[in-house]
This record gives structure tokens, sequence and C-alpha cells, in this order.
């Protein structure tokens, strides 16, 4: 029984590794297309992989070839140190071991703090190179843990031993229910997960045994990378909260992220949201992570990092562990601040074209690239009253055009008749003068003209005083 217990604890860190090792390889087949750059696909599949958890608290660790340490979530102070020189606590160099089965994969046995107390307990890890960006992968398990789950095993074998034959008959039937169909499942999100799908539903259940361990490891892993590996470009970083919604970590852009772990790790998004956003926004905010709902493109602003006034854009899964206990969120930020700016100056700018238009005394009708109505001024509706079933925005050009088609049209320049053709070159915006004469007897001179981004500019002025 401890044997079994041992094998289904390996096994749930071989797989999580495995799981790793296909998410660093997502970001190595990015760089080779040449979507992104050496140095971006590494610190985004290391954020990843830093911020990844499966069974409560196991993660993961990264060292290159050489023997430095590239990523520790747990004992920071470890990465950019050279490790093969280090032993534990009896002496054993461990790294080197690390090494030597890197190549193939395998275990390694040694000594290692616990993060809940800091304690040295034995640890087997599991190690498996990357060779495309020549570092090893690794996540193990401490094995005060194993005996803890073997001794609670030994008491329920107890009873079903004095229970006897019967009972085992029983736990026959119960076995291709409780552990091989629960193992297909589990091995079928494995391999589709290291084949690449990356919005896979894992359906989790309340066992606390060492199945249950498996399928929510899986299960985490699986939503890490949902919100992680989108798109090269659709985070800066990552984030991690407690189950008060405290910030606790932030991976990935050094800049931002260590802005953020200065200024607000033990600090809620709701303090830092502060006076920049509507107490409605905040409130439903808040409900949100109450009911522990994902969150979907969440743009706020906050000026409580450095001074600055930043337009900050989120998406997160609540985390849960096996038991069902909620342990806080963790997800992708985006700085979106620039985009933000630079449509506030598109507003801005349209808001004084419309108003610039507004006050011509020509009446003026504005089409885009794709000759579609985009604005006109009052001066037009009232000059052409006949068109305000046709005048609106996404109206075609030739739709507008189509309601002068009983004019006469003659050359400003020359006075010359031009028939039906004049539409045409009204059309072209080339700059032609155009008098035209309207069936109610007032006459109009239009001009056309195309914007630097190829839209189309068309201008009507009564000239009826001026012809009679």
């Amino acid at each position: 029984m401890h044997a079994t217990v041992l094998k289904e604890r390996k096994f749930a860190a071989r797989s999580a590794v495995e799981i790793a090792l296909a998410t660093m390889s997502h970001f190595a087949s990015l760089e080779n297309r040449g979507s992104i750059s050496h140095e971006d696909a590494v610190s985004r599949s290391l954020a990843l992989v830093r911020s990844m958890r499966y069974g409560g608290s196991a993660y993961f660790f990264v060292v290159d070839m050489r023997g430095w340490m590239l990523m520790h979530p747990i004992k920071k102070e470890l990465e950019g140190t050279f490790l093969s020189d280090l032993q534990d606590v009896k002496g054993t160099y461990f790294w080197r071991e690390f090494f030597e089965k890197a190549s193939t994969s395998g275990y390694v046995e040694y000594y290692w703090p616990k993060p809940e107390t800091n304690e040295p307990v034995k640890k087997l890890t599991y190690v498996k190179a990357f060779e495309p960006w020549n570092m090893m992968v690794m996540s193990g398990i401490y094995l005060d843990d194993v005996e803890e789950r073997y001794g609670e095993y030994a008491q329920v074998l107890g009873i079903v031993g004095a229970i006897g034959f019967a009972a085992i008959l029983t736990a026959s039937f119960f076995l291709n229910r409780h552990i091989v169909r629960p193992l297909r499942t589990v091995t079928d999100a494995f391999d589709r997960l290291i084949a690449g799908e990356r919005n896979l539903t894992i359906e989790t259940s309340d066992r606390r045994d060492e199945m249950g361990i498996l399928i929510h490891a899986v299960a985490e892993i699986s939503d890490s990378l949902k919100i992680g590996s989108t798109s090269q470009s659709s985070w800066d970083w990552l984030w991690e909260t407690d189950e008060q919604h405290r910030f606790k970590d932030f991976y990935g852009d050094q800049e931002l992220s260590g802005l953020f772990k200065k200024t607000t790790v033990g600090k809620t998004r709701v303090e830092i949201m502060g006076p920049w956003n509507a107490r409605a926004l905040i409130e439903q905010h808040q409900a949100d992570l109450d009911a522990r709902r994902p969150i979907r493109d969440f743009m706020y602003r906050t000026g409580a990092l450095d001074g600055n006034l930043r337009h900050l854009s989120i998406n997160g899964t609540p985390k849960f562990d096996f038991s069902g206990t909620f342990l806080g969120y963790h997800g992708t930020a985006r700085d979106i601040t620039e985009r933000i700016e630079a449509e506030e100056k598109v507003r801005g700018a349209e808001s004084r074209l419309l108003d610039a238009i507004a006050v011509i005394s020509e009446a003026v009708i504005l089409f885009d690239d794709r000759d579609q109505m985009v604005v006109c001024n009052d001066k037009f509706r009232t000059l052409m009253p006949g068109l305000d079933g046709v005048a609106y925005p996404g109206a075609s050009f030739s739709q507008v055009i189509a309601k002068f088609s009983d004019a006469v049209a003659y050359d400003a320049s020359s006075n010359a008749p031009l028939g039906g053709r004049w539409m045409t070159q009204h059309g072209n915006a080339d700059g032609l003068q155009v008098i035209l004469q309207l069936p109610d007897g007032n006459w109009l001179q239009a001009a056309s003209f195309r914007t630097n981004d190829g839209g189309l500019l068309a201008t009507y002025t009564d000239v009826t005083i001026l012809r009679e």
C-alpha cells in the first residue's frame, strides 16, 4: 500500500512536469515562427510556469543546464545563483544528480525546507530537460505527506481486513468506478493538454484521496494555461491573490510586476482602485470576487502605484484545493494606458471635427475610406431636406448621390454641361467644381476631395442668388 501511495504521487509530479514542458514548448514554437523574440518567449513561459500550482501548493522550478537557477516561486533568493555545489542537510550534492538525470528524466531524493514550516523534509523530485532552451524543469513531492496518507490507508485497510472476503468482492466493484475510470479521464485530459489544447474543462470532485489530488492537479494546471497562454501579447504580467483577495505575488514584465510587488502586495484590488473609479464599478467587482466568479476583461484605473494614472485590464479565475476550499485568484493583467489615452485623443479630435463642421457655412458630408457616411452637418440637412431618410451614418456615397440624379450639372469653370458623368467624377473626389441646378430651381456648387486616410469630403454651397 505504501508503494501504491508513492507511485500515485510520483505520477502526479511527472504528469505536472510534462504539462509545464508543453507550456514552454508552446512559447518556443512562437519563437520559432518569429512571432516573439527568444527573450520574450523565455520570460513569458517562466512567468506562466511560476504561477502554476497543483495539489494546493506543489510548484515548479527551472534551472539551466549549466547550474544557474532561473526560476523558483518559493525561494526567489535562489534565482540567479549557481547551484552545482549546493548540499542538503545530509551532505548530498543533489543538484549534481539533477544534471545527471535531466537528459533522460528521473527522480532525485534529497532534503529540502517545506514551505509551511521551513524545516528540511525528505523530498522526491522529478526532473526532465527542455532541450530547445538548455533548461530543466522540476517538481517534487514531500515524502512526509506520503507517510501521512499511507497511515490513513492502513487504517482503512485494517477495517476492510476485519470485514473479510465479502469486502474484497465489494472493493473489486468500486475499483473500476473509483480508480480505473477516473484515471482514464485524467490520462485523456493530460494527453490533450500536452497536445496543446488550452480550453479544456475538467470536472473535479470532493475526493480527498490520491486520485482526487491528481484530478485537481490537472484541473488547476489547465486553468493556469487557460488564462496564461491565450496569446503572446495578451498580457504583461501574472498576478495571484489569497483567500482574502490580498495580492500575494506578481510575475512577468519585470518593471511592471516589480512596481506592483513594491506597492500592492498585501493590499486588495479594491484598495488600489480607490478614488479613481466609480463606486458602482468597485462594488460590482467586490461582489464578483465574493461570489467566486471568473474575471473577464475587467478594466479599471489606479494611481496608487507610482503616482501616475494607469489603466489596467485583467482576467482571472478562482483557485480551490482538492477539498473545495477557496485559495484566492490567479490571472493575467495588462497595462492599457497608452491605448486608452490614444482613444481619448481620437474622441477629442472627433469632437473638435464635429464642432468645426457644425459651424461651417457650407453643407458638408464626410465618408470613410469605404465610402460610407460618417457625419454631415445641420446645414446639409437644411439645404437638402429630401435626404433625411438617406443621409445617416453608414449610408453609402452612391445612396446619397443618387438623390441628385434629377439635377442638371455644369462645369463650374466653363459652364459646360456635364451630363450624368458628373456623379462618377464627384465620387472620384478629384476636386472638380460642379454647379447643380436642382428640380426645385435652386442652384448648388459642389466639390469633393479625398482625405489623407482615403475618406471623401463633399461640400455644397447654395449659389442660387448668384445665378439669378
